[in-house]
């Protein structure tokens, strides 16, 4: 999972990346790289579990449990929200559209909606 921390008067160019050695050098020495990642995280908003409705745990635990309970809390914010889950792990991706769920997203596909960069 990628850990990314943004001081308080940081702006996206200067987003500093935690103990990820190969992307921190990633960044530096492949700007555009380092470009698609600020454009592709630009728009992530961080949601505590306390704002999470019991309902929606509730949801996220019946459609997760027989694919991976640990996703739980990922879906739960996708329905509590309203938001297009986007992930990487196809298992989940084609266990939840087997049960109907259509808040969910590949990654690459995701990827592929993007401008290209120059």
């Amino acid at each position: 999972m990628w850990k990314a921390r943004v001081n308080k008067n940081a702006t996206r160019e200067t987003l500093r990346v935690g103990r990820l050695s190969g992307y921190r050098n990633c960044f530096r020495f492949n700007p555009p790289v380092g470009r698609f990642v600020l454009q592709l995280f630009s728009n992530v908003t961080v949601v505590p579990n306390l704002l999470l409705s019991e309902t929606s745990l509730e949801q996220a635990y019946q459609l997760c449990r027989e694919i991976d309970e640990k996703d739980t809390v990922y879906v739960a914010a996708a329905i509590e929200l309203d938001l297009v889950l986007v992930t990487n792990d196809r298992v989940l991706y084609s266990g939840l559209r087997e049960r109907n769920f259509s808040g969910i997203a590949l990654l690459n596909d995701v990827v592929d909606t993007l401008p290209r960069m120059p």
